[in-house]
């Protein structure tokens, strides 16, 4: 009784520890009836933990999560391996296990510019928890380790332009360019040539770019990763430095996510047409979804975000996504997971109404006009858009003999 009271009231341990210390206590103090239902209750978990495992995640992690699955030679940048007890993505110190919360968020939240899905709208906290009890057996640690200390998030500062070049200093100082390169668009020198533990090629992503943060992309995010680091990469912990200049590097990589402008021609310079005698073939659209004219270069969503699509006959702003496709009826249907831009944003659909359809955002990123739409089922689209009419006319006036037809099927 004296030791968990001092455990439980010792100013060094948070709530955040993962406390067998305590679970053995408890144990010590049940009827053996009690051991046994409990026993029984995780060895429960265990087994569902290892269906699920088998069901969804041994395609890329491996049998024994040593990352080796059947879709791992197909996977670039290659699946995790479990089985060194290795994560890089953890709220305790440095090297250290991660805590059962850790690979929940890890799991729920995907890795993004990785084949990792977001698994959290799709599995429940059931499932998702017997994983993670699961995955916690390819590795010995677990069995000889506990989690270290959570770390501790300092006071925010002021987002503000002293922040931001104050940030920027340290930002070279510390050599950060020589991996993400000086504007942080990942060409610095070392970039081509770094290595995971493994001895797999270690990519280093654009930091201007929110979608590709894989620890996540807010400022505590960012905070955690540069005190923890990303363990069995070359990503170092900044432990050493101190919290309000880890604040100012934090605002500093924010900065990089400003969207600029494009700057936009206001006239058109010059008109050139030029004859030719070898043949020509106009190519039809055909049969593909595809993101429209947007108001703006390019649109920025966070996960969670609602976005409305609607279809081309809608006048662009910065509230909708336009479609390539004049009518959205009978296209999409809610729980339909959509792709725009291979994978860059993955959304799903949770409303459809008359002329739009509501989706929300599952994994962020930048949705840019005129890019590829998937849907994780089949759907009819007309084989023909309007812009295709238009060209076939033109063919046709031209007396062209042949005009390739993109994106049709044999039913078309």
């Amino acid at each position: 009784v004296i030791l968990a009271l001092v455990l439980l009231f010792s100013p060094r341990v948070s709530q955040s520890i993962e406390s067998r210390t305590i679970e053995k206590l408890i144990e010590g103090a049940l009827s053996s009836i009690e051991k046994q239902n409990l026993i029984q209750e995780k060895q429960l978990v265990l087994k569902q933990g290892k269906e699920n495992y088998f069901k969804y995640c041994v395609h890329c992690h491996g049998k024994k999560g040593k990352g080796d699955g059947k879709a791992s030679k197909y996977i670039n940048p290659q699946p995790r391996e479990l089985s060194q007890g290795i994560f890089k993505f953890h709220s305790t110190k440095t090297n250290a296990l991660p805590l059962d919360e850790d690979i929940v968020r890890t799991i729920k939240g995907g890795v993004p510019g990785t084949a990792m899905p977001a698994w959290g709208r799709i599995l429940n906290d059931e499932v998702i928890n017997s994983l993670v009890a699961y995955i916690k057996t390819f590795s010995d640690r677990f069995g000889m380790e506990l989690p270290k200390r959570k770390i501790i998030i300092g006071m925010e500062p002021p987002f503000d332009d002293l922040s931001i070049a104050h940030g920027e200093k340290i930002y070279k100082k510390l050599g950060c360019g020589r991996c993400h390169g000086e504007d942080g668009k990942k060409e610095g020198e070392l970039s081509k040539i770094l290595k995971l533990f493994q001895g797999t090629t270690w990519f280093v992503y654009d930091l201007s770019r929110t979608a590709f943060y894989k620890g996540g992309s807010s400022g505590v995010d960012i905070y955690r990763t540069l005190t923890t680091g990303l363990d069995g990469s070359p990503m170092n912990a900044y432990d050493y430095i101190s919290d309000f200049e880890r604040w100012n590097l934090v605002h500093y990589l924010q900065s990089l996510h400003r969207v600029k402008r494009k700057k936009k021609f206001s006239t058109i310079k010059k008109i050139t047409s030029k004859w030719t005698d070898k043949p020509i073939c106009p190519d039809t659209e055909g049969s593909q979804l595809r993101t429209g004219k947007l108001f703006q270069d390019e649109l920025i969503v966070k996960t969670n975000d609602i976005v409305e699509l609607v279809g081309a006959e809608n006048e662009p702003n910065n509230n909708v996504i336009p479609l390539n496709i004049f009518s959205l009826k009978n296209i999409f249907s809610v729980g339909d997971l959509v792709k725009i831009d291979f994978e860059e944003v993955l959304v799903q659909i949770i409303k459809i109404n008359l002329k739009s359809v509501l989706a929300e955002i599952i994994t962020g990123g930048i949705i840019r006009s005129n890019k590829g739409i998937s849907i994780d089922r089949q759907i009819n689209l007309p084989p023909f858009t309007e812009k295709d009419f238009d060209i076939i006319k033109i063919a046709n006036r031209l007396k062209l003999k042949t005009i390739f037809l993109s994106f049709c099927s044999n039913s078309h």
